[in-house]
């Protein structure tokens, strides 16, 4: 699976796909679209590339909670005090480190979780 669609489903949030339905084409989300052109404007939109902006790692998480958020962070260095610490080596990565580290960190939070 596409690491990016992984963490935006960990997220749980919708990633874009386009079905054949007829003479048009249907999106995950439910829209409609008639030409494929369209369609691939509404995908680029809305299905986030996490590794080129690692910014957006972290808009999403906070967007889902602060306790997310924050044991996140103190995951990313849990030696330090500062709260908030992230390295240069994770933010200036454009390969996708900050959001393989997230999903790796979700993974782990959603097996502890109990069922």
């Amino acid at each position: 699976m596409d690491k990016n669609r992984e963490f935006h489903e960990l997220l749980g949030l919708c990633w874009h796909e386009l079905n054949p339905s007829g003479v048009g084409f249907l999106c995950t989300c439910g829209r409609w679209f008639e030409y494929e052109d369209i369609d691939n404007i509404h995908m680029r939109c809305h299905n986030p590339d996490y590794a080129a902006d690692p910014r957006l790692v972290l808009r999403e998480m906070q967007k889902k909670g602060s306790d997310l958020y924050d044991d996140f962070l103190d995951s990313l260095a849990p030696e330090l005090e500062h709260y908030g610490y992230i390295e240069a080596y994770y933010i200036l990565d454009t390969t996708g480190k900050l959001r393989d580290a997230a999903i790796k960190f979700m993974r782990k939070e959603t097996a502890d979780e109990p069922t």
